[in-house]
């Protein structure tokens, strides 16, 4: 009998757990990234061009920044899949791999011989997951899929101009949200496959696409009844407003809050208005609450207002850029930044594991890896003598790097 699950992995939760990366760009590599937080080696296999993303700057030397922030935890193999040579390499790794994760257009992946289908006959318990623009088949199927693609067409650039404040022209959000979350569908999937394999010793497929991510995290708009909804916006005040140095962000969720807020401008006046007393009263006369507010608000520093409304337990931040939330100590405190050593650049600090586990502390492993850095030890580590290792180098079908 097999002992429990958690006491086969004491290391961490993935101990044990080999991932073949095929994947690139953010929704296609950052998957594995993350199962490498929890422990499983990954190995990246990429062409001798390397990930498309090492080319993105900006750079350090001739590092890619993007690179470095997708690829954590990672072995670079590179790998000529268009060789035969390449591809039977390929099987080979497959056959004793647990995760193969890949984000090539479909149909690619069957081209170049590393397919769902010829990996599963191999190795029957092997968890497979495909990324896509919009899935594996379909009227789109053929269709290259970015984030902005996504975010034109879900509408989440239709609704970022309306809600913004502005003229209500569609913005282009800079942070890729639809990537980034099609990135933790993936991971999602493959621990949900890898814990029903733990119980039937079955394999299986893993899908998901930029399509679905863009419908899942904005669950409440699609949400359709027989009856027409009633009202526009949900929550007022929750935005922006501009202070007389610096902008900050006032969210008032509920109607408790907007008391506390009116203690803190000390205006019973205000509190005790019945055209704001709730919040479905404050959406309905938003634009004159708004105007109010702006003209209230500018009349003191950001500073000032920020230390009243935490005091008083109303939600609030400063609007601040990615440098100073990196000093923030609360950011340290919950371990979001970590050190890690590059073979090329030594020392540098990567985003931490945003999960934390009780019983399997997590220990820092590596940074992204160098183009090819760890091939002769990645062929070595699944049986290849130096004698094939030298074949498939003469070969063109895998590369060093020196």
């Amino acid at each position: 009998m097999n002992p429990p699950f958690g006491e086969r992995f004491m290391k961490s939760a993935l101990d044990g757990i080999v991932v073949l990366d095929f994947g690139m760009a953010i929704a296609g590599a950052f998957p594995s990234a993350l199962l490498g937080d929890m422990g499983a080696e990954v190995i990246k296999i990429e062409p001798r061009f390397g990930d498309f993303a090492r080319q993105w700057s900006p750079f350090f030397k001739d590092e890619s920044q993007l690179f470095l922030a997708w690829n954590r935890n990672k072995k670079s193999l590179v790998l000529d899949l268009t060789r035969p040579a390449g591809q039977e390499t390929a099987l080979r790794l497959a056959s004793q791999a647990d995760v193969v994760v890949q984000n090539f257009r479909p149909g690619v992946a069957d081209r170049l011989g590393v397919g769902y289908p010829r990996l599963s006959k191999i190795n029957p318990r092997l968890v497979y997951c495909s990324v896509s623009g919009f899935g594996q088949d379909g009227p789109y199927v053929g269709r290259p899929g970015f984030d902005p693609v996504l975010q034109a067409m879900s509408g989440f650039m239709a609704a970022q101009g309306i809600f913004s404040g502005g003229a209500g022209d569609p913005l282009f959000i800079v942070f890729a949200l639809i990537d980034y979350s099609t990135a933790l569908l993936a991971a999602y999937g493959v621990m949900t496959a890898l814990y029903f394999r733990e119980k039937t010793g079955k394999g299986q497929h893993v899908e998901t696409s930029l399509l679905n991510a863009a419908v899942a995290v904005q669950p409440e708009r699609f949400v359709k009844t027989q009856f027409k909804p009633v009202g526009q916006g949900s929550v007022v005040p929750y935005q922006l407003f501009k202070a007389k140095d610096a902008w900050f962000f006032l969210g008032i969720a509920h109607d408790g809050f907007w008391k506390k807020f009116c203690e803190v401008l000390e205006d019973r006046e205000l509190a005790n208005d019945p055209r704001f007393a709730t919040n479905p009263k404050r959406v309905e006369n938003k634009q004159v609450l708004i105007q109010m507010l702006r003209e209230r608000l500018a009349q003191r520093n950001a500073g000032e207002w920020l230390e009243r409304l935490t005091a008083a337990g109303v939600p609030c931040a400063p609007v601040q850029t990615v440098e100073q939330f990196m000093d923030d100590p609360q950011v340290a405190h919950n371990g979001m930044l970590v050190d890690r050593e590059h073979a090329v650049l030594g020392k540098m600090t990567t985003g931490g594991v945003p999960v934390k586990l009780s019983q399997v502390p997590y220990q820092p492993t590596g940074a992204s890896p160098a183009l090819g850095q760890h091939t002769r030890e990645v062929l070595a580590r699944f049986g290849f003598t130096t004698q094939e290792v030298g074949d498939l180098e003469r070969d063109g079908a895998v590369y060093q790097r020196p």
